[in-house]
């Protein structure tokens, strides 16, 4: 997150971008983008965050005995912006 932090955390939206099994029907692929709406330090709005992120998380799950296993995870922040 460097250089912003956050002081007061607004609403969390995802969204899934792709879905994608593997080789074989124990594996699957996902791409979930991630909105998270933020105030800074030494900012405060009631009506709405001054600022937004977005995260790309890509996981990669299989399944196993137990059920389905997250085995990768690579998240990213693609954005950084303030709202309009």
């Amino acid at each position: 997150m460097a250089p912003y932090s956050i002081q007061t955390l607004g609403r969390i939206d995802y969204a899934l971008q792709s879905s994608e099994r593997g080789a074989d029907s124990n594996e699957v692929n996902l791409a979930v983008e991630q909105t998270v709406y933020f105030n800074p330090p030494g900012v405060e709005s009631a009506m709405r965050a001054a600022m937004y992120m977005t995260i790309i998380h890509k996981v990669t799950m299989k399944k196993g005995d137990g059920g389905w296993k997250v085995v990768a995870f690579n998240p990213k922040v693609s954005k950084i912006s303030e709202t309009k």
